[in-house]
């Protein structure tokens, strides 16, 4: 009689979403979160399916994987479903303005939270909250450094480069950009900066 062979079943292996799978591979060489530096992000949330916020994706996990860095985020384009990202995501569109950039919402949120470094990452037109934002905050004598991440892909208006060149670090994504927000605002020359989309410092 001859002896049968039992074939083992193959587990099948899930695959591990890209955002859980980042977490994991993190450092965690530093715990505690009081000895991060805390980030306050405001634009399109990770979870969504916006060109901003695959930029957001990539630049905010980036950040996340060196250990450094506390980061939390006023979303846009978010709803409060369940994400599987390392930070929490505050919705923007929930607002009595129904504004679903939340604009005054988060203008009156921000002065209430702990954070070192402000980012922004949206269109300047949207962002004619900030200079009121900066200068409420620097009154309050907070120390904090702000930054903006914004496209230029057109002739802008001048109250746009008004609206960014309040905070510490204005950033844009091309030569074209910068050049367009020097023709608004001369003094903008040594302060704005560029950083391409797909490069990895």
């Amino acid at each position: 009689m001859g002896t049968r062979k039992i074939k083992k079943k193959k587990k099948k292996v899930k695959p591990v979403p890209q955002a859980k799978l980042a977490a994991q591979r993190a450092p965690a060489f530093i715990k505690d979160t009081k000895d991060k530096i805390k980030i306050l992000f405001y634009g399109d949330a990770p979870p969504c399916a916006t060109g901003f916020a695959t930029v957001a994706r990539n630049v905010l996990m980036g950040l996340h994987n060196t250990g450094r860095y506390d980061i939390k985020i006023l979303g846009i384009n978010y709803w409060g479903d369940p994400h599987e990202f390392p930070f929490p995501i505050w919705p923007t569109g929930t607002n009595q303005q129904k504004d679903p950039y939340g604009r005054q919402k988060v203008a009156q949120m921000i002065p209430t939270m702990d954070f070192d470094v402000l980012f922004f990452l949206q269109d300047s037109f949207i962002l004619n909250f900030l200079p009121q934002l900066i200068e409420h905050l620097k009154g309050t004598g907070r120390r904090f450094t702000s930054l903006c991440y914004f496209p230029i892909d057109g002739v802008p208006k001048k109250e746009w480069i008004d609206s960014i060149k309040v905070v510490d670090m204005p950033v844009t994504y091309t030569q074209f950009g910068y050049d367009e927000c020097i023709k608004q605002e001369p003094k903008l020359k040594d302060k704005l900066r560029i950083v391409p989309h797909g490069v990895n410092p």
